[in-house]
């Protein structure tokens, strides 16, 4: 098993831990609760080099100033179909958490799929069957997310824009 699908499948059983632990989701306040976004030119660079603090400022900048053509809600819906695209092979198994985290406060979990690379993910996704993902982890929010993130990687893919994604921890 790949370092980077290790770390994948750690973080994902670390949220499922905690959801199951109604005391230890308390004590972290976890939401769970996830967004991608469409970087700009050089932004993903310029993240990928930052601090924590700068990574955490650039997140809390972008969650308010958001621009819905740039940003997808994947709410909790993010846990689900990263299971079950996960199991596919990259790049499709990139869509939902990206290949590289980068370091955040512990407030969030942020990983990062380079510009270069979102063309194929987007390209996976919408030859994806949404009706051949799991039934029972995948639910109908799940698809609608699922629909809604397809588009905005094929907008991301036609900016040359990097994705961002994060999660409330």
């Amino acid at each position: 098993m790949s370092t980077e699908l290790l770390l994948r499948e750690l973080c994902v059983a670390m949220f499922d831990g905690v959801a199951r632990a109604p005391r230890l989701r308390e004590s972290m306040r976890v939401t769970g609760l996830g967004r991608h976004f469409a970087l700009p030119p050089g932004e993903a660079g310029r993240l990928a080099r930052a601090a924590p603090s700068g990574v955490a400022a650039y997140l809390e900048q972008a969650e308010e100033e958001g621009h819905p053509d740039w940003t997808a809600e994947t709410d909790t819906a993010w846990r689900p179909l990263h299971r079950a695209l996960a199991r596919c092979a990259p790049p499709l198994a990139h869509a939902v958490l990206g290949p590289r985290l980068l370091p955040a406060t512990p407030a969030y979990l942020v990983t990062l799929l380079p510009a270069p690379r979102v063309p194929a993910v987007s390209a996976a996704l919408s030859a994806l069957n949404p009706a051949g993902l799991p039934p029972g982890p995948v639910t109908p929010f799940a698809r609608e997310r699922l629909a809604e993130l397809t588009a905005f990687y094929a907008r991301a893919a036609r900016a040359g824009r990097a994705v961002l994604f994060s999660v409330d921890l």
